[in-house]
């Protein structure tokens, strides 16, 4: 294996490398204060008005293993102030990967509505469901995403959600400290694309017609047509240059709080770049990827 050349900033792409593993699972609250979870609260806030939303369709999902579909635990409305609290029951919330997913209503066979997602990290006092959640955790876990829900096996599965905290801050939905800061910030296109990717839900979240712009772009170039807009995102993180122009278009039809991106991309590719710490491991030279899909780097030199 080549000998790596210290200092070599490793650029990686969001829905395929990801960087260091956190354990997943919802905030929670025991009549005992034993460290069992019981229950997971939180707020469905959309960014295109700041304003909690009530009546959403909240439910709660364990992630499945591999020949096991992910299992729906729990669910429940957002009431007047956008608040909600599901119960977990027996998930574990050092064993399994929980996630939640929050529908707007008005939707039938014929009407798509907004569905907002997002990962529960373990750390998380509350946490806040809108169109930023919903990009990072589609892009995050897009490779292990289908019509059924969430599935897949470790390390696959947790490395994949592990990107989410770096996209998002699960606690507030606001953009996450790697996205907005060096080396990445104003240095890259991945915040003006994130931006964008958020404005194109905020149309949906106004207009059932967008939603349905955002599906079929989505879907251009594959028969399996997404049965929501989290699953919409995590599609079109698989085939990002599907249909960049009109999902940019749909982009522009509302202002962000952030400057998106000023012309339509030729691919909808978000990626993050880190920095080493100058002592461990920072751009490997050559990796190898096993049967199961998991990527082994040698840490092979020191730093000097």
């Amino acid at each position: 294996m080549r000998t790596n050349t210290p200092g070599r900033r490793l650029l990686g792409a969001v829905a395929v490398v990801t960087a260091s593993v956190f354990a997943l699972a919802g905030c929670w609250a025991t009549a005992d204060g034993d460290a069992e979870d019981s229950a997971v609260s939180g707020s469905v806030v959309p960014v295109v008005d700041g304003a909690p939303v009530s009546g959403w369709d909240v439910s709660v999902w364990s992630a499945g293993t591999e020949g096991e579909p992910a299992a729906q635990i729990g669910s429940t409305s957002s009431d007047r102030d956008g608040d909600f609290v599901v119960d977990l029951g027996s998930v574990s919330r050092d064993d399994d990967l929980v996630y939640l997913l929050a529908t707007a209503p008005g939707g039938d066979d014929t009407t798509m509505t907004a569905t907002f997602a997002a990962i529960i990290p373990t750390d998380a006092t509350a946490v806040v469901l809108n169109e930023r959640t919903t990009v990072a955790a589609g892009y995050a876990l897009a490779q292990f995403t289908g019509p059924e829900g969430v599935e897949g096996s470790s390390p696959g599965l947790p490395n994949a959600a592990s990107m989410y905290a770096n996209l998002v801050d699960a606690q507030t939905g606001d953009y996450g400290a790697v996205l907005t800061s060096a080396p990445n910030g104003t240095q890259t296109e991945a915040l003006p694309t994130f931006t964008s990717l958020t404005n194109i839900l905020s149309a949906c979240v106004l207009d059932t017609d967008a939603c349905r712009v955002l599906v079929d772009a989505a879907s251009a170039r594959s028969d399996d047509r997404p049965v929501d807009t989290f699953r919409a995102f995590a599609q079109i993180a698989r085939d990002p240059s599907a249909a960049p122009s009109e999902l940019y278009d749909l982009s522009l039809t509302v202002a962000g709080d952030r400057p998106g991106l000023m012309a339509a991309p030729a691919a909808w590719t978000l990626a993050l770049r880190f920095d080493g710490d100058g002592q461990t491991l920072d751009g490997p030279g050559n990796f190898a990827i096993d049967p199961d899909g998991n990527i082994w780097v040698n840490n092979n030199y020191e730093y000097g």
